[in-house]
């Protein structure tokens, strides 16, 4: 393929994004929180329905690249777990794995036993998770300074359903424990799903557990 050739398949690229199935798309860019940044298009005349490509990056790196057919997650979506190193692809249409780093396997070398994956990818769930931190003005006050932490753990069924939420370790600030809890709750029942853990072959019942941060500086 020469040069020109690689220019006019670039053009014909180019202008066809806005147009899917015939109708006119906005790209939309937006930031639901200060460290994130959507970007993805939207049926012109109904901006409540996602078509086409999505792409969201957090701190400038991108953690999620994917599509949307009237409004819900299509074909595969590449996740990543660091710059430019994929975690995982998952196909919204056939609902099946495609890729898997080893990292997510106990043993490298048995592809029958994983652990339980949240489609959106761990990072993305960390930072979620950050960001639903809300600590109220009177609680913030009455707070010492210094590093809160608590660890969350629930478990995700084999149907991939979340349930049974405990704190498993308490920052020793009980208020701020019932915050962890619920952010943790919010992030992980909100946009993406979980696909559960694989024994040996066999969907089963995994605990896990995630840790919340939080720092007072007064």
């Amino acid at each position: 393929m020469n040069l020109k050739s690689c220019l006019s398949i670039g053009i014909i690229y180019f202008l066809t994004i806005p147009f899917i199935n015939g109708q006119t798309l906005k790209k939309v860019s937006r930031n639901p929180y200060p460290d994130f940044n959507e970007q993805y298009f939207v049926l012109k005349d109904n901006p409540s329905i996602k078509e086409g490509p999505y792409k969201l990056s957090i701190n400038g790196v991108v953690y999620q690249l994917g599509s949307y057919k009237n409004n819900q997650k299509s074909g595969v979506w590449q996740i990543y777990k660091s710059k430019n190193v994929i975690d995982f692809k998952y196909d919204y249409d056939t609902k099946k794995l495609i890729f898997l780093s080893k990292d997510n396997y106990l043993n490298s070398s048995d592809s029958t036993t994983r652990g339980p994956i949240y489609l959106g990818g761990l990072t993305f769930l960390l930072y979620s998770v950050a960001n639903k931190i809300e600590i109220p003005d009177e609680l913030r006050e009455k707070m010492p300074s210094g590093q809160y932490r608590a660890v969350i753990r629930f478990l995700v069924d084999s149907l991939g359903n979340t349930r049974d939420y405990e704190v498993q370790t308490s920052s020793r600030n009980v208020q701020f424990d019932f915050v962890a809890i619920s952010a943790v709750m919010q992030s992980t029942n909100s946009g993406f799903s979980f696909l559960s853990a694989i024994d040996k072959g066999k969907p089963t019942n995994v605990p896990m557990m995630l840790p919340v941060n939080f720092s007072i500086v007064k």
